[in-house]
């Protein structure tokens, strides 16, 4: 303190260099934070096997875990449990299955939803994207796998609600928020039961 009963230019300096650290701090992770799932999904694709699951190979089945309900997508590499509640909350910790659809040992639509994006959540579907057309999706529930193949590929409003409506065939409904980084619309892909094992 200086005779008027000012801070020293020292401590001043000090409180503008932690300042400056915090504000640089943030904005790194408010730049950052958004490409990571994306580094991720670059490693992983370099660096660990793929997911393999063919129906045909026996030790290939042998290999997944019926122990708890789980989505498999091979071709993006995701195998993440499938959170079952009435709480909309859930979504912020993963896949979620949408509450009044079908579970996938009911015929009909079985909805299963994530973030593509957040700060304060898991972003299950960063790279849902990425699938296509006559891909593979597997859910395991209740010890059973239901192999789906995919054969629709949508981006509708959020207003869409008929993407949850129920259906007569047993099908499998994902979607999440598009573009990236936004919540303007849905990414939509139905895919249809090819077999129980």
């Amino acid at each position: 303190m200086n005779k008027r009963g000012w801070p020293s230019d020292k401590n001043i300096s000090k409180v503008n260099k932690i300042l400056l650290s915090v504000i640089v701090f943030s904005n790194s992770y408010i730049v950052i934070l958004p490409i990571l799932p994306k580094a991720d999904y670059v490693i992983k694709q370099h660096i660990t096997k793929p997911i393999v699951v063919n129906p045909t190979e026996e030790n290939s089945l042998n290999k997944i875990d019926r122990s708890y309900n789980h989505l498999i997508l091979p071709t993006i590499q995701l195998d993440y449990p499938m959170l079952i509640s009435n709480n909309p909350l859930t979504i912020h910790r993963g896949v979620w299955h949408r509450p009044n659809t079908n579970l996938p040992d009911k015929t009909g639509n079985t909805v299963l939803v994530g973030h593509r994006f957040t700060y304060t959540g898991t972003a299950v579907f960063y790279n849902l994207d990425k699938l296509k057309i006559q891909d593979d999706a597997y859910i395991v529930y209740n010890q059973k796998i239901y192999h789906y193949i995919v054969n629709k590929s949508t981006i509708v409003p959020p207003t869409a609600t008929e993407i949850e409506a129920p259906s007569k065939e047993a099908i499998l409904t994902l979607y999440t928020c598009t573009p990236l980084w936004t919540a303007k619309e849905r990414l939509v892909f139905v895919a249809e039961l090819k077999e129980v094992l």
